[in-house]
């Protein structure tokens, strides 16, 4: 079986994450008792697997795709 590769989209979005997660990363050292940055952290990076695990040809990531140019449309 061949290893899926991803799609520009679902690159630009699983690094967006990361890099976000990276931010939220300093806003932890920055702020050590609000622990939502770490949770934040966290959740970006479980988020950018996720992205990065779909099909790139499934529904799902279809969906994103989606949802994204409609926010950005905006």
């Amino acid at each position: 079986m061949e290893e899926e590769r991803s799609g520009p989209f679902q690159e630009m979005l699983a690094n967006f994450c990361e890099e976000y997660a990276e931010w939220r990363d300093g806003k932890t050292k920055q702020y050590p008792g609000d622990s939502r940055n770490a949770t934040s952290a966290a959740t970006l990076r479980q988020f950018a697997g996720w992205v990065r695990a779909l099909p790139s040809d499934g529904v799902e990531l279809a969906r994103l795709e989606a949802l994204t140019a409609r926010c950005e449309a905006r």
